[in-house]
């Protein structure tokens, strides 16, 4: 009974993390860029970003945090996570809304709070219409979002004390490249720290895509084998095979991104920087500062490296299971 139950367990298991990885990677931008700053923005240098963001069309959110305590007349009281914003919320703050929307960027006087902030409140989640007693003045709820964490998310004019920024639409081709080319254009070059969202998204689908190919050349291998092909057929057929996966070749390094140039791969100095960037980036991922805006990638990587474990673990298990039933 034992082993009748592992091939399903593994298979199960192994789709499970594929799921996950697919599911983590379509929530992450395709060209989102984060950046954190070493030191909170002045506000000559957060206009001189802006200025750089709108000539090259790349969109901008700007954001800092700051924590208050917040009491309604009818005596509720919460401690919360005040998140302002100059640009897009929606942009700084990717998540799922359970009433009503977003603020606009331009909305000074509305903002936006998590379900925890909503229930500690107000007791309910049906808030938007109703004003907020916030530091700066009174705001408007437009919308309830997704959120264990008690929380607001506030649309601020330019001023200073930007801590971190969000990019939208950045080229696909150097991300990096691009990200580092607007700091050094508003005078920014040293100092920030860079979230690769778009590198991430594409790392975590070829993961997720790495075991269903597996599957498929396992699966046109059989069928090559079960094909009643005498031995010119099955030649030809392996000619023609062979001859769409060279026209398809060109398309497929086309595809790869910019910074992993097939023309410099035997260049050992490429992987030696490759690598530098990797590590760094890493070592980005794994030190992120305890905000809000962090802990929605935080879970995202916990939730990768979920899926990275059960995905070998499924695997083993569907494949020792084969092997047994092969004996």
């Amino acid at each position: 009974m034992k082993a009748r139950w592992m091939p399903v367990l593994g298979g199960a298991l192994t789709a499970l993390a594929v799921w996950g990885l697919f599911t983590l990677s379509a929530a992450l931008p395709a060209g989102g860029y984060g950046l954190r700053f070493a030191e909170p923005l002045a506000a000559a240098q957060a206009q001189a970003l802006e200025q750089a963001a709108a000539q090259q069309g790349v969109d901008l959110a700007l954001w800092r945090e700051e924590d208050a305590r917040l009491t309604t007349p009818l005596g509720r009281s919460a401690g919360v996570r005040l998140v302002y914003t100059t640009g897009s919320p929606a942009l700084c703050f990717p998540v799922e809304y359970v009433r009503g929307t977003a603020p606009g960027a331009a909305q000074a006087d509305g903002c936006a709070v998590s379900t925890a902030l909503a229930d500690a409140l107000f007791g309910s989640r049906d808030v938007t219409g109703l004003t907020l007693d916030l530091p700066g003045g009174a705001r408007t709820i437009t919308g309830v979002l997704q959120g264990e964490a008690p929380l607001a998310l506030c649309p601020a004019g330019s001023g200073a004390g930007w801590t971190g920024a969000e990019l939208g639409r950045v080229p696909s081709g150097d991300p990096r490249g691009a990200a580092r080319q607007l700091l050094q254009s508003a005078g920014l070059g040293q100092g920030a720290q860079y979230l690769p969202y778009g590198t991430l998204k594409g790392i975590l689908a070829a993961l997720g895509w790495l075991p269903v190919a597996a599957a498929a050349l396992l699966l046109a291998v059989r069928l090559w084998q079960s094909l009643p092909l005498r031995r010119g057929g099955r030649a030809l057929a392996g000619f023609a095979l062979a001859l769409a996966l060279a026209l398809a070749l060109p398309a497929l390094l086309g595809a790869l991104p910019r910074w992993l140039i097939p023309g410099r791969w035997a260049d050992a100095a490429f992987w030696h920087g490759l690598g530098d960037t990797l590590a760094e980036t890493l070592n980005t991922f794994l030190h992120l500062p305890g905000t809000a805006r962090d802990g929605l990638l935080a879970r995202t990587l916990l939730g990768a490296a979920a899926c990275l474990a059960a995905l070998p673990a499924g695997l083993l298990l569907a494949f020792a299971a084969a092997r047994k039933q092969n004996r």
